[in-house]
This record gives C-alpha cells, sequence and structure tokens, in this order.
C-alpha cells in the first residue's frame, strides 16, 4: 500500500509541473489575463507541488503518519486561502472596496481548518466542541461566499458573473465533498477502506487546485479579450 500512495503522489506532482509550466507558457504568450492571476495560480502550485514532493520522499525514506498528515494540514492551510483571494478577485473583478469581505473569508476558512484539525487529533469534549465550531463556521463560509461575495460579483458584468458562480460552484462541490469523504471513511462509518480513503485524499485536492486554477485563467483571459473587442 505505501508504495502505491507514494506512487499516486508522484503522479499528483507530474500533473501540478505540467500545469505550472503551462501557466509560464501562457503567461509569456497571452496579455489578456492580470499578471496577479498567473503569480497566485503559480505560487499555489508551486507550493502545492514542494509540499507533495516533501511528503513522497519523506514517505519512502521514513513513513510517519503525523509527517504525512502535517503536510496535508499545511497544503490546506497555505493553498485554499490563495484560491480564495483568487475567487475574490474575480467577484470583485472592477469593484474592490471590499477587500475586508476575502480577508473574512479567508480568516472564517483558516479558523475553520484548525478547528477540524484539532477535532481530528483530540477525543472527548474537545473534539465535540472543535468538531462543532468547524461546521458551523463551514456554513459561513458558504454564507459569505453564496451571499455578500455573489451579490458584489453579479453587479461586475455578465461574464464576470457567470466565472465567479462557476468558480464558486466548483468549489462548494469540492468543499463538500471533503467531508463527506470524511464521513464514509474509516474513522466515522467505515463505508470505503483505508486504502481507497488514502486515495480520493490526495487526488481530489489536486483535482480541485488544477481545476480551479485553469477555469479562472481561462474564463478571465475570456472576459478580458470580449472587453477588448
Amino acid at each position: 500500500m505505501k508504495h502505491e500512495i507514494i506512487l499516486i503522489n508522484w503522479a499528483c506532482i507530474f500533473i501540478m509541473l505540467v500545469g505550472m509550466l503551462m501557466i509560464i507558457f501562457m503567461r509569456k504568450k497571452i496579455d489578456y489575463v492580470p499578471k496577479k492571476f498567473y503569480n497566485l495560480s503559480f505560487y499555489a502550485l508551486l507550493i502545492s507541488t514542494s509540499l507533495y514532493i516533501s511528503k513522497a520522499i519523506f514517505m519512502n525514506i521514513h513513513p510517519s503518519r503525523s509527517f504525512y498528515m502535517i503536510i496535508i494540514y499545511l497544503d490546506w492551510l497555505i493553498i485554499t486561502p490563495i484560491l480564495i483571494n483568487i475567487l475574490g478577485a474575480i467577484g470583485m473583478y472592477y469593484d474592490h472596496k471590499n477587500k475586508k469581505l476575502v480577508l473574512s473569508i479567508v480568516f472564517v476558512y483558516l479558523i475553520m481548518t484548525i478547528s477540524f484539525i484539532t477535532s481530528n487529533n483530540s477525543t472527548g469534549f474537545i473534539n465535540g466542541i472543535t468538531l462543532l465550531i468547524s461546521c458551523v463556521l463551514f456554513i459561513i463560509n458558504f454564507w459569505l461566499i453564496w451571499g455578500p461575495l455573489e451579490n458584489i460579483a453579479s453587479i461586475q458584468g455578465c461574464y464576470e458573473y457567470k466565472l465567479y458562480k462557476m468558480l464558486a460552484l466548483f468549489t462548494t462541490i469540492i468543499w463538500i465533498g471533503y467531508p463527506a469523504l470524511w464521513g464514509i471513511g474509516p474513522r466515522v462509518l467505515d463505508i470505503i477502506d483505508h486504502k481507497l480513503y488514502i486515495y480520493f485524499r490526495t487526488i481530489i485536492p489536486t483535482i480541485y487546485k488544477l481545476g480551479f486554477i485553469f477555469i479562472a485563467l481561462h474564463g478571465v483571459k475570456k472576459v478580458n479579450k470580449i472587453k477588448q473587442h
């Protein structure tokens, strides 16, 4: 099982490296996308790839569940806030006055994630209360994305709003998929075995990062191309 997990990690690393090369190529060839979108996307994949490489190498040398989980938690705490910033930049494409709203979404996400991590590594009362906090903040984050931020996105323009909704829906599906996967995993309902759970936990975040980034870049390119013509 260990070798299969390492192989999946390297496959995800390879795919993300290809994604980084595509971003570099696109950044040099296309003038329709503001550089900040390329930069945020590139750094998100660079950091995530570095974390995955560390995980794959360390698992091969000295397998440790604690180190493996730390890398996963760092990926959650660093990469998703970058993607939220991209979502916020598209939601406020022309109106950048309410930057505190995006910071609020990032803050709520970070506290939500830290609460879930605490719950996942504790028992008894601490486990229950931190899980409850995480669930409440999970709902609040969706309200912020589909409430105040969507309202701002709706007045940015037809194409900009359509792109925002596409990214917000993609994020919603993936985010709901995380607790759903945890729920059917070996720690709760035990519907899927540990090996399959690890596979999904490695692959789904990679799909989310790459899918989100390329939907965003292609969408922003389309928006600016239409506006310039």
